[in-house]
């Protein structure tokens, strides 16, 4: 209970993991999009592996969605800067705010 406070409370939290949900699901619910992001993990020299979308009744899916967007922000980026979409993306002071919410999550897992 005490981890559902930190990110419903005013610690920008609650913004930026709606923008990693947005993010997750336009890869999710597009076989194109995921393809593309996958080329560009390859291209990258990553694993392509798909994105992860948090479950409420998941208690560790937001951690595994924080960590697979961490390790392929790269890919995320350069795949989104090729597609026209609507997504608002992470800014930086976001992506360092999600970092740190993975460092408090890990433990618990």
């Amino acid at each position: 209970m005490q981890g559902m406070l930190l990110i419903t409370g005013d610690s920008g939290f609650v913004g930026a993991l709606a923008k990693c949900r947005n993010i997750v699901g336009h890869f999710k619910h597009s076989p194109a999009n995921t393809a593309e992001l996958q080329v560009e993990q390859g291209t990258l020299g990553q694993k392509q592996e798909s994105l992860i979308q948090d479950v409420p009744i998941r208690w560790n899916s937001m951690l595994e969605m924080v960590k697979r967007l961490i390790r392929n922000q790269a890919a995320i980026k350069a795949t989104l800067d090729q597609q026209q979409h609507k997504l608002v993306m992470l800014t930086p002071p976001e992506w360092d705010k999600i970092q740190r919410l993975e460092t408090l999550l890990e433990p618990c897992r």
